[in-house]
Formats: structure tokens, C-alpha cells, sequence
């Protein structure tokens, strides 16, 4: 005789849940399953937290710069001026100075820029 679909699913349920799930192999299976699966959740998760604090840790040291570094700047005196040093002119001079002559501009370091005139 034929079983029906909801006789079948009946026994199949009946067999899943039968009473070796409490205390027999299966019940020992399943729990080292469960055990493995946690282990690996909370690896995965340390895992991701180790890699953040990695990231964060190396953007901070290439981005994050001490200012003790750069070179300490001496008060500006008549004292210490020599020829050497810039003149400060505005704007106008400036391009009254350099008009019909090529100039380039150049980076010096990380964010010095230097203008050089040519001698035409």
C-alpha cells in the first residue's frame, strides 16, 4: 500500500527526533558539530578584529605624523638676516618680475615648492 506524503514526512520526523538525540551517538555528534561550529564563529570573529586593529594601527602610523619631527623655526631679527634669506614682496612685484621670463615650479621634499627663474 502506498504512503501518502504526510505519513512519510511524519516518519521521517519520528526517526530525526527519536530519543538517541538526548543521550546516544548521534546526541554526542551533534554536540561536537555545535562545539566546532562555535569555535570557528569565534575565531572568524577574532580573526576580523585582529585585522581591524591591524589596519587601524598601520593607517595611524603612516597618516599620524609627531610634530617633533619637523625642524624647530628661530624668531625672525635683524641679527640673524642674511643674504640669503627671502624677501617677502606682494603679488604685484612678483609678476612684474617674472613677466615674458619662463618659470617652472617645482616640489622640494613632501610640500616645499620652489620657483626657478631662467636668466633670459
Amino acid at each position: 500500500m502506498k504512503q501518502n506524503r504526510s505519513e512519510r514526512e511524519a516518519e521521517l520526523i519520528a526517526d530525526l527526533f527519536h530519543e538517541s538525540w538526548d543521550s546516544g551517538e548521534v546526541a554526542g555528534y551533534a554536540r561536537k558539530a555545535a562545539r566546532r561550529t562555535r569555535r570557528r564563529r569565534i575565531l572568524r570573529k577574532s580573526l576580523a578584529a585582529a585585522g581591524i586593529a591591524l589596519l587601524l594601527a598601520t593607517l595611524s602610523f603612516f597618516f599620524v605624523r609627531s610634530p617633533s619631527s619637523a625642524p624647530t623655526e628661530q624668531p625672525f631679527s635683524s641679527a640673524n638676516a642674511s643674504p640669503e634669506n627671502y624677501e617677502v614682496i606682494s603679488t604685484d612685484q612678483l609678476l612684474s618680475a617674472i613677466r615674458d621670463r619662463p618659470i617652472l615650479v617645482v616640489r622640494n621634499g613632501k610640500s616645499e615648492k620652489v620657483i626657478l627663474l631662467s636668466k633670459n
